[in-house]
């Protein structure tokens, strides 16, 4: 089955981020910025890596993504890390996303949920024949993912078994997974090589 790469901008992962953040905020973003000596507006867009219902009642940091407008604002952020709200939040080069389609919650269909051939929708959380946003199962015991079959995680869940087989195959004949950086054409330092990638990024969660 082929599997299809998304069209995103130049992603990092940001670790431990202060969960305080308002990390979709345009606002946030500028702040940022600033505080990092970065170009203003070279983030696009930012958001959790989980939802945020999935963060605890004391959890005080999670993962975060943040995709940027080139490779030069993502690099620049690999190579020094992230100032956030005071805190020196490790990062790491998130290799391309899997087409996921919503409906069916598949990861290998090449399609999304507009084209999706499914006679019914399916659950990202429990697996039931119904959309995501109105699963009424009782949390954590009612997860169950509708790709491996397994109970405790979503289909969202990038810990699960099949999520991971996938992005291993499909990492394996990315070239641009075997680089720390962004490659830029006009800076040799960003070709330095990393090992093989793992399912979400070059460097293990």
């Amino acid at each position: 089955t082929e599997i299809s790469l998304a069209s995103r901008p130049f992603s990092v992962l940001i670790k431990y981020v202060p969960i305080a953040l308002e990390v979709e905020n345009p606002n946030t973003h500028r702040d940022i910025e600033r505080r990092n000596n970065l170009l203003t507006s070279s983030i696009c867009s930012a958001c959790w890596i989980k939802p945020v219902k999935w963060h605890s009642p004391n959890q005080r940091c999670t993962h975060a993504i943040f995709n940027f407008f080139s490779p030069g604002g993502a690099n620049r952020i690999i190579q020094n890390h992230l100032i956030i709200l005071g805190k020196r939040c490790p990062t790491h080069k998130l290799l391309p996303e899997l087409t996921h389609c919503i409906k069916c919650q598949s990861f290998t269909g090449s399609h999304f949920a507009k084209e999706c051939k499914s006679d019914h929708d399916t659950c990202g959380t429990c697996a039931g024949k119904h959309q995501t946003r109105d699963c009424m199962a009782s949390l954590p015991e009612g997860l169950r993912c509708a790709n491996c079959k397994q109970a405790g995680h979503a289909a969202w869940d990038r810990d699960c078994p099949i999520f991971i087989n996938l992005c291993q195959r499909f990492h394996a004949n990315l070239p641009d997974a075997n680089y720390r950086f962004y490659p830029e054409s006009d800076n040799l330092s960003t070709w330095e090589c990393k090992p093989g990638p793992d399912h979400s990024q070059p460097e293990t969660l």
